[in-house]
């Protein structure tokens, strides 16, 4: 069903069914070109689809006395016409079946004098009312553009005769002042006085301060606000000869009363709307804030009035800072006299200590040879013997060698190591030194567990620094090298297979490479100063602001380097200027090293920083959803005392397993005071660490034990401390390498899991809260 009216038959095209059928309304108005325009919403005319017209009697009235009336031959219908048409449209009315009847001389009820109230039309009919509406329709618009022809005649003569006489039409000056000093009127408001009269602005420029309209489309507060500062500046220098009218545009009492509170001139009164929209229509003013100048004569000066006030009150500004700035100069013109005899009392002062210091030069300008043999041995850089470096060089490039072939290690190879459960006293004696190193337990169980894990091993010994070796380790490797023979080799090969063999052969080539390193460092110590040298070098240091240099040499040598160009032996010869231009660059040189030094520190610094940003940012939405896991674990208590009631699931699931496994070794790390509890506890069964790291403990007056609500509270509130503990450090570093392993061995076994496929679904909230924490700790780990 398609529906047009009257504006919409024009343009449209929608398609049909090709035997649809249309009903088309006529109204006293339609004309020929709307009628078409409506038919011929049916493309398919004559092709199938038919049109009915559909007409009230009012309207079937007025074509029949229309076309009467304009001589209009209608040719009457035939009763088979009036048959066919009165089977074919089955809502005709009973007039036209009786009209069908009376053609057809049969007669219908007795009635055979019934005729109908008007007669049939056919559609030759109705196109010829239609023409003639077309051609009434263009007859009155043609009598309304003729009619409008007739009035520009008169409508153009008075135009001119207004344009020629303009003048006489004028406002005389004096009438035009006396109208506007009148409508400015003779009461006013002051936020100070109440109510005045006239006399306030007698003999006073007046300024009209038009202020915006409420409109929420118009204007800008913040220009509205600078006119009115630039007003009160100008109202407080000129008040005695200038006046400010505030003319309101709001449209109620309230806003009005706001905006005048604050400021300190006159105003027209709320109540005189009359008067100010008077004001407004004199001086055309529209919704934008404006200001008009009217001198004491009533003739109007601008009305750009904002403008001038604005500049007036930035010429002011202007003149106070230049005032201010000259106060400044006054005031520096005196400090720098007062600063200029406090320079010459000084150097007064300075002039005895001046000869002082060339007496000195003088002496120290006739040092001999002799004099300096001390101090040219204790700033001399000693040579390191050739026999030594080529120690040094050969166990620096084996250490290397030992390096690359622990980094060459496998994980099958680590995993070989880790596999005995027990091992011999040689491999436990490699173990017990690389425990050492790396601040682990020193027993094979411990080594098992924490060290012989991949990549964790290979990476720690990667980033390995010997410089940092606690003293208590280089015994352990000092003893570990006296004690080991060649043929421990094998037995170490033996028990861990190629990767202990790796570890043994790093471990003698650091010992070797400390052992060449402190004979090159014994070689290369500088000579022993005296006191009196000593407490002479840091004086001279002090006073050339040098310290925490690495020994007393270097601080010697910078010293001299400073302060050569003035101690000159015996007398000036033509090549002083030389000599003191190669100490000043010595000195140059120095003074750039040190600072490239420090500028390096706070690069590397800066770039610490920045690291450390990157990590917390990155690790930030990890410990976010570590945070929500841990908030959605407080209210599964029964679920997870369900789950340990069946220690069996507990360990034949692998998700369960490595979840527990994980939990317990962040919220129980390693503490040295409490070794020996710590160990008791991590030999114990799974199930067991995790029902007493749960909560699980048996209530007072109960038989049997359950899960404690409140420990397990304390539990859940231990989750969510676990990421603060993590950045503040509680948590051991060397955890971190193996609880990443574990998390992401977790992640592995979790991924693709539903809870339906799970004896205990409450276990994987707390395996993503282990995922997100493990993630953590391995993107944080990268800057260890």
């Amino acid at each position: 069903f398609t529906f047009f009216d009257q504006v919409h038959t024009t343009g449209m095209d929608i398609h049909q069914f090709s035997d649809a059928r249309a009903v088309l309304t006529l109204g006293k108005d339609m004309n020929f070109r709307d009628y078409a325009q409506g038919a011929f919403r049916m493309r398919g005319i004559g092709q199938g689809q038919k049109i009915a017209l559909l007409l009230i009697p009012e309207v079937q009235g007025l074509m029949c006395r229309q076309l009467a009336k304009a001589g209009y031959d209608r040719r009457a219908l035939t009763p088979l016409d009036c048959q066919v048409r009165a089977a074919g449209l089955a809502t005709a009315t009973a007039a036209e079946a009786d009209h069908v009847a009376a053609a057809d001389g049969s007669h219908g009820d007795g009635a055979a004098d019934a005729t109908p109230r008007h007669p049939l039309l056919r559609l030759q009919d109705v196109t010829a009312w239609l023409v003639i509406n077309s051609m009434k329709s263009e007859t009155t618009q043609y009598d309304q553009l003729q009619g409008q022809n007739l009035a520009n005649v008169w409508r153009l003569n008075a135009f001119r005769d207004l344009m020629a006489g303009y003048k006489s039409f004028k406002v005389r000056p004096e009438d035009a002042q006396k109208f506007v000093l009148e409508s400015i009127g003779h009461a006013f408001l002051s936020a100070k006085l109440g109510t005045t009269g006239r006399g306030a602005v007698d003999g006073k420029v007046i300024a009209l301060f038009f202020g915006a309209s409420n409109d929420e489309d118009v204007g800008d507060e913040e220009i509205e606000a600078d006119l009115v500062n630039s007003l009160r500046t100008a109202h407080t220098q000129f008040g005695h000869m200038f006046e400010v009218v505030y003319v309101s545009a709001h449209a109620a009492l309230e806003w009005f009363n706001n905006s005048f509170a604050e400021m300190p001139w006159l105003a027209v009164p709320f109540t005189h709307s009359a008067r100010r929209k008077l004001l407004r229509d004199t001086f055309g003013i529209g919704k934008q804030a404006q200001v008009v100048l009217v001198d004491v004569d009533g003739h109007t000066i601008t009305r750009d009035g904002a403008r001038l006030v604005q500049l007036a009150a930035a010429w002011e500004a202007a003149e106070k800072a230049h005032a201010d700035k000259i106060k400044d100069m006054n005031f520096d013109r005196e400090s720098t006299a007062k600063e200029a005899a406090a320079l010459a009392k000084e150097e007064a002062r300075l002039e005895p200590l001046v000869r002082s210091h060339a007496r000195a030069e003088q002496a120290l300008g006739s040092l001999t040879e002799t004099d300096l043999v001390e101090v040219s041995a204790f700033v001399s850089t000693p040579e390191v013997l050739p026999e030594v470096q080529e120690a040094l060089d050969a166990a620096a490039h084996e250490y290397s060698r030992a390096v690359d072939g622990v980094r060459d290690l496998t994980q099958s190879q680590v995993e070989e190591l880790a596999a005995p459960a027990s091992a011999g006293p040689e491999m436990t004696a490699l173990a017990t030194v690389l425990c050492t190193f790396f601040s682990v337990r020193p027993d094979w169980t411990s080594f098992r567990a924490k060290l012989a894990v991949f990549p964790g091993l290979v990476s720690r010994v990667a980033k390995f620094d010997r410089d940092t070796i606690a003293p208590a380790a280089g015994r352990a490797l000092q003893r570990y090298v006296s004690a080991t023979r060649e043929e421990d080799k094998a037995a170490v090969g033996a028990t861990g297979g190629l990767a202990g063999l790796a570890l043994r052969r790093w471990v003698l080539a650091l010992a070797q490479l400390n052992e060449a390193a402190d004979e090159a460092r014994q070689n290369t110590e500088c000579a022993t100063a005296s006191q009196v040298m000593r407490g002479a070098c840091e004086c001279i240091c002090d006073m050339l602001g040098l310290e925490d240099a690495p020994d007393l040499g270097s601080l010697l040598a910078v010293a001299i380097a400073a302060g050569g160009a003035s101690t000159g032996r015996g007398e000036p010869e033509a090549d002083d200027d030389v000599d003191a231009g190669e100490d000043e660059g010595e000195e140059a040189a120095s003074i750039e090293a040190a600072q490239s030094r420090l500028m390096r520190m706070r690069q590397f610094s800066e770039m610490l920083t920045k690291d450390i940003k990157a990590a917390k940012a990155a690790g930030s939405p990890l410990l976010d959803q570590a945070n929500t896991q841990a908030q959605r674990l407080a209210n599964k208590g029964s679920a997870f005392e369900k789950m340990l009631k069946d220690p069996s699931a507990l360990d034949s699931d692998e998700v369960v397993r490595d979840t527990l496994l994980f939990v317990c070794r962040v919220l129980e790390p390693e503490d040295p005071a409490k070794d020996k509890e710590r160990k008791a506890a991590q030999q114990e069964p799974l199930p067991t660490q995790a029902k007493r790291l749960m909560g699980w403990s048996k209530a007072k007056g109960m038989s049997s034990q359950g899960l404690s609500m409140s420990l397990f509270s304390a539990f859940c509130a231990r989750l969510r401390d676990a990421p603060s503990e993590i950045e503040t450090g509680k948590l051991r570093v060397d955890e971190w390498p193996r609880l990443a392993a574990l998390a992401t061995r977790l992640k592995a076994t979790s991924k693709g899991k539903r809870e339906s496929s799970l004896a205990h679904p409450c276990i994987l909230e707390l395996a993503n809260w282990a995922t997100a924490i493990g993630q953590y700790l391995e993107s944080y780990s990268e800057l260890l």
